[in-house]
């Protein structure tokens, strides 16, 4: 199997979407921050990718779920690299761009982009 990367604009780089780990208002607590900063540390663990990406955490045989995590780290595990298609994988998230790679930032700033969506959804605006 080959895998071919579909690319976003007029760059000819993958184009990755990532999660991120946020602190809610209400975790205002030390005990709290500590809870989250410790589980941030955990979720982020490279044997926890490499559990979820190789389907560990299901029936024995289960097999791997193919995703593409855009932590460089989920890739060094042995058994991850082992894997003949994570191992192209690894090759298109070391030459990949974080999302928004070009232009985004600023039609988000423009209000550009909220005018649009509110014209699709019928929603007059005043600004």
């Amino acid at each position: 199997m080959t895998i071919v990367p579909a690319t976003l604009g007029q760059a000819n780089r993958l184009l990755l979407f990532t999660d991120a780990l946020v602190l809610s208002p209400q975790c205002s607590s030390a005990e709290c921050k500590d809870a989250a900063v410790k589980f941030a540390t955990f979720y982020t663990d490279a044997r926890v990718y490499e559990t979820v990406m190789l389907s560990r955490d299901g029936d024995q045989g289960a097999k791997p779920r193919y995703l593409l995590p855009a932590t460089p780290a989920a890739f060094e595990r042995t058994d991850v690299q082992a894997d003949p298609i994570y191992n192209q994988l690894q090759g298109y998230v070391g030459g990949a761009d974080a999302y928004p790679n070009e232009g985004v930032p600023a039609v988000k700033q423009s209000g550009v982009l909220r005018g649009l969506v509110a014209k699709a959804l019928g929603i007059k605006r005043d600004d």
